[in-house]
């Protein structure tokens, strides 16, 4: 039963990979082209998963959509996992400042990460670079919440007492023995924001404030659909069915590398 699990999980987060990267080869008509003559059609062998009120493709719309996603979502892990994680090792090993910082970010994370997005993004306006700083400004805290925990718990080891005792500087014991036994929560933590941000894009993007039209997006995909679904239904299907993949492979693989790298914990 594992096995499977673990081809399942693999096939899916391969195959959303492989659609986002390669949308370019795969959908070879502009997202962005304008048909009206096309309008609405069902999925036909020239339009895999039909055309849209202004007779765009959506499969192209689709994969390309997923690709802005994938891209939103890899820099906003890459700015969580550095800001976060070096803010949360200084606060685990550096008791003094700890009481400080970590109650701002008990203040910060008080407002759900959506929310605070969702308001970032309406102040400083429309755009991927806005949304992207948007949603690591919101996810950050959880970040170093994580990261922090790690630290202290490996601080008190007694490998790092030798290290310390043998002389060792502070910052040469937190970056070559505390900070790499620290990564595997923040890898795992690091997975699961993977999918909240994508789930945040798309949010943004439904709510008219993330990636603005006509660049495709899966928010605002399903944003436009709305006023279609009894007619066209595979408007919402195909781009939140894609949404559903790319978040369900991502969690799956936290859980596993979750496993991996924690073989000893219960359940």
């Amino acid at each position: 039963m594992t096995r499977n699990t673990n081809k399942i999980e693999f096939l899916l987060l391969s195959f959303i990979l492989l659609f986002m990267l390669f949308a370019p080869f795969l959908a070879d008509q502009n997202p962005r082209d304008i048909a009206p003559q096309k309008r609405l059609q069902p999925p036909s062998s020239q339009h895999w998963m039909g055309t849209d009120e202004f007779g765009r493709d959506v499969f192209s719309r689709t994969a390309h959509g997923g690709r802005t996603s994938l891209l939103i979502g890899l820099a906003v892990i890459s700015i969580t996992i550095l800001v976060g994680t070096s803010v949360g090792a200084l606060c685990g090993w550096n008791r003094s400042i700890d009481p400080y910082i970590m109650r701002i970010f008990d203040g910060w994370m008080a407002f759900p990460e959506i929310i605070l997005a969702i308001s970032l993004a309406a102040v400083w306006g429309a755009g991927q670079y806005v949304i992207i700083f948007a949603i690591a400004f919101a996810y950050t805290p959880r970040m170093a919440r994580v990261a922090r925990g790690a630290v202290l718990n490996v601080k008190s080891r007694d490998f790092v007492e030798a290290v310390r005792a043998l002389g060792a500087k502070d910052l040469y014991a937190l970056l070559r023995h505390v900070l790499p036994n620290s990564l595997a929560p923040v890898v795992v933590q690091a997975t699961y924001m993977f999918a909240a941000a994508i789930l945040a894009e798309a949010a943004l993007s439904f709510l008219g404030v993330g990636i603005q039209p006509p660049a495709p997006s899966w928010g605002g995909m399903i944003s436009e659909a709305r006023d279609y679904i009894p007619v066209a239904p595979w408007l919402v299907l195909f781009p939140g069915g894609a949404m559903f993949i790319a978040v369900l492979a991502l969690n799956l693989m936290g859980d596993k590398l979750q496993d991996w790298l924690d073989p000893y914990q219960e359940g």
